[in-house]
């Protein structure tokens, strides 16, 4: 189940993210990434630790989303320590991504 104050937790798909970021920061998501040399390499996709934390609206739209994970990560490994934005992404975008970037 997810922590209502970090996470969104209502219903029509908001709740479904919060058990997927839930996830995401708990134990990770192994997958496999395609490198320069044509190689698969395992990675386990991970959340950042620091959050954005949204204003306050009205707005339907937005209801229950209260603030969501700084970034995505790509790790070679999982580790609960890990998971901070400045040791990790890198200027190139190398080891994750920001969500304010993403357009």
């Amino acid at each position: 189940e997810t922590n209502s104050t970090i996470y969104p937790s209502i219903d029509g798909g908001v709740r479904e993210m919060g058990i997927m970021m839930e996830r995401f920061r708990s134990e990770g998501i192994a997958v496999l990434k395609l490198n320069t040399h044509n190689q698969w390499q395992p990675r386990v996709l991970t959340v950042t630790k620091e959050v954005n934390v949204f204003q306050r609206t009205d707005d339907a739209r937005y209801k229950g989303i209260d603030s969501c994970p700084k970034g995505l990560l790509w790790l070679k490994k999982f580790s609960d320590s890990e998971h901070s934005i400045a040791s990790i992404i890198g200027k190139k975008g190398k080891g994750g991504i920001f969500f304010s970037t993403i357009e």
